[in-house]
């Protein structure tokens, strides 16, 4: 590979992780089948429009919960000369404060 071009070279690298990557979902898909799991959203029986809207509702009502609840540390953060979204995000997570409906992951 050392004659290859740099993008070819990183084209083959990026379908060689797309590869890996879908082995890796389709058998964590396999296994929790497997274990029975109901996998995607449908679950034989068509949501209610008043299903949807109380489902859109309490996410909305559960965003401005959250809006609340971080806007005094982002003004405090922007106060002491923090501005970017990359400064922000970094100190959220060193404060250790996860971004929503998230347990492991941290702000990017």
């Amino acid at each position: 590979m050392t004659n290859t071009p740099r993008a070819i070279r990183d084209t083959v690298k990026a379908e060689q992780a797309r590869a890996m990557i879908s082995a890796r979902i389709k058998a964590a898909l396999a296994a929790a089948k497997a274990r029975g799991t109901k996998l995607g959203g449908f679950r034989g029986v068509p949501m209610t429009r008043a299903a949807q809207l109380a489902g859109s509702a309490a996410v909305a009502r559960q965003a401005r919960q959250r809006a609340a609840e971080l806007t005094p540390v982002i003004t405090e953060l922007q106060q002491s000369g923090i501005t970017t979204w990359r400064g922000i995000a970094a100190s959220l997570n060193a404060r250790g404060i996860r971004p929503p409906l998230s347990t492991n992951s941290i702000h990017s």
